[in-house]
């Protein structure tokens, strides 16, 4: 399980302390390390008079060199024998192209800005909802091993892919998992104005809403069971899942999480879910690939 890490980096403190906490765990694993700092050829710098292009130059190759240098240090403090990669490219297709050879991808979520680096936490977005690997994204570090997993779940099909990498990290980890589902209201869900959405759900759809949750919880329950894992359950109704699940977060060392699930309007694109609960967990946030089958990468 990762035995290749690929871990972007943009010399910012932030970048700095999730590469720090990405050498320990990959310690802990056995596993390879690739540092990654992507630089666009060209670059727009905001003036009064607009965006000015600015070529790639020397004095950006050597920060360049810089980033890796720091990176590669680190990496010798740790004991890790890392390598290096320098591309001249925008970050979100160079981390694309670079995980395919990869089986984790290890970023901060935020980063610098300026035109002297890429800013890491603007690509975010993207890397979550196109990456072919998992992402853990780390803003604070935690205990390696975890031994505590929080799997927030819908317990629909889409969200299964993620349920059954948390179980297999929890086996691997010797950790206990927590379901976590979040019953919501309808005018959370729906894009029209508040006026036409009913404010609560009707009990008789709450109720039916509930026991669906209820029994998927519990088949969650049986399959970690059947696996080994300790597991427990939460079923909470809230507005905001994002808010709902950095709150149980707490308790855990990490969350793991899925891409997709189901709402209301059918599939429900988590994508921006994850990336708010990555800037505001505190804990790191393992974000699972799960797109629905047909859907491009």
């Amino acid at each position: 399980m990762y035995s290749r890490i690929l871990m972007p980096t943009d010399g910012s403190p932030a970048s700095q302390n999730a590469l720090s906490y990405g050498l320990e765990l990959a310690r802990w694993l056995g596993s390879q390390v690739t540092f990654l700092y992507a630089l666009p050829e060209i670059s727009l710098v905001p003036t009064a008079l607009g965006s000015v292009v600015v070529p790639f130059d020397l004095d950006r190759q050597a920060a360049t060199e810089q980033v890796l240098s720091q990176a590669q240090k680190m990496a010798a403090d740790a004991g890790i024998d890392a390598s290096l990669e320098g591309v001249q490219g925008y970050p979100v297709p160079s981390i694309l192209e670079a995980a395919r050879s990869r089986d984790l991808i290890l970023m901060s979520p935020r980063g610098a800005g300026g035109a002297e680096r890429w800013p890491l936490g603007s690509v975010t977005q993207e890397v979550l909802q196109h990456s072919p690997v998992p992402v853990l994204l780390v803003r604070h570090p935690a205990p390696i091993p975890p031994r505590s997993l929080l799997l927030p779940t819908d317990t629909s099909e889409p969200s299964q892919r993620a349920v059954t990498h948390g179980l297999m990290l929890a086996r691997r980890f010797g950790a206990r998992v927590t379901f976590l589902s979040v019953l919501q209201n309808p005018s959370t869900l729906i894009p029209m104005p508040p006026a036409f959405v009913p404010r609560d759900i009707p009990p008789e759809q709450a109720e039916v809403l509930r026991q669906s949750y209820d029994h998927g919880l519990e088949a969650l329950m049986k399959q970690a069971h059947a696996e080994g894992v300790e597991a427990h359950t939460q079923l909470l109704r809230r507005d905001d899942v994002s808010d709902t699940i950095v709150e149980a977060a707490q308790d855990h060392d990490w969350i793991v999480m899925g891409t997709h699930g189901r709402g209301w309007l059918g599939r429900l694109l988590l994508g921006s879910v994850a990336q708010k609960v990555a800037l505001h967990a505190p804990v790191p946030v393992l974000v699972v690939p799960n797109r629905p089958q047909g859907r491009p990468a």
